[in-house]
């Protein structure tokens, strides 16, 4: 069997532009689409998982997906991917919890998902309250009611790491990819068995990146193409980057700072300290 590799997670932690790198190189075999979500499934196995790829060239060794969802979900997606792939080598990209969150928020605005009249400090608002036990949705799904609990990875990456070997986890700080994208993506591909040579010469360019609309209804129509073409972007990454750079041009408008008021802050502060000194600890090396 070609071995797996698997970008799980962060969520708005570089993940999408990990897979696109990855997904241009010769001996990579990349999902159909980029979050394939396979083990957020109950009914998960390993035959129904090679559905989600096309069928391997003689050349590629590795099958690639990246799908944020898997550390979101650890506790029941861990044991379902260690029964069904228990040689799968797996990527995870953790990002500075306010971050991501900040960062969560405008993609969730760019897709429509959070009312462009919510801010950012009513929307943390929400979702701590939702975590303490509030009843308040502000219209949110609970998806983006979790957006803060997602930022605990002292709580979901050890689910991970009690049933895969840490010789098959791989675990980045996101700034480390941020400020050295060829030498990440070179360390992944020496990680799976892919010869780290091709990126010597690679365009490394960032993708996914949030922003925010100025036409709501432009937005919904450029978000329904977007994902209908995912198979065609997936394959010619350089005409996606084109057409992107032409619609911010036309509907992005500038990112506002996002602040958060005093009490809202401080709150946020409590709520990540033990994330923030495990963060510590964990990359207290590299």
């Amino acid at each position: 069997m070609v071995p797996h590799l698997i970008i799980a997670g962060a969520e708005k932690a570089g993940t999408t532009s990990l897979y696109g790198y990855l997904a241009a190189h010769p001996q990579v075999c990349p999902s159909l689409r980029k979050e394939t979500d396979y083990f957020r499934q109950a009914d998960a196995t390993a035959e129904g998982y090679l559905a989600q790829f096309p069928e391997v060239r003689a050349d590629e060794r590795v099958r690639m997906e990246s799908s944020p969802g898997y550390l979101a979900e650890a506790e029941t997606v861990a044991p379902r991917l260690a029964a069904a792939l228990p040689q799968a080598r797996l990527v995870f990209v953790l990002r500075e919890p306010v971050d991501r969150l900040r960062s969560c928020y405008r993609f969730y605005q760019s897709r429509l998902h959070v009312p462009s009249t919510m801010d950012f400090d009513t929307f943390v608002t929400i979702c701590l309250d939702r975590e303490a036990g509030g009843t308040r949705d502000g219209g949110l799904s609970r998806w983006h009611l979790l957006a803060a609990t997602r930022g605990r990875y002292e709580r979901a990456l050890p689910a991970f790491e009690r049933v895969f070997p840490a010789s098959q986890c791989m675990v980045l700080p996101y700034e480390r990819l941020r400020q050295d994208a060829p030498g990440v993506t070179r360390a992944i591909a020496r990680f799976a068995g892919l010869e780290e040579g091709f990126f010597d010469d690679f365009a490394f360019a960032r993708e996914n990146v949030s922003f925010r609309a100025r036409h709501s209804g432009l937005q919904r129509v450029a978000v329904a193409v977007n994902d209908s073409l995912e198979p065609l972007w997936r394959r010619h990454p350089s005409i996606k980057r084109r057409v992107l750079s032409w619609y911010k041009h036309v509907n992005a408008e500038r990112l506002r700072e996002d602040a958060l008021s005093e009490a809202v802050r401080d709150r946020l502060e409590a709520y990540y300290r033990p994330t923030r000194d495990y963060l510590s600890q964990r990359f207290a090396t590299t």
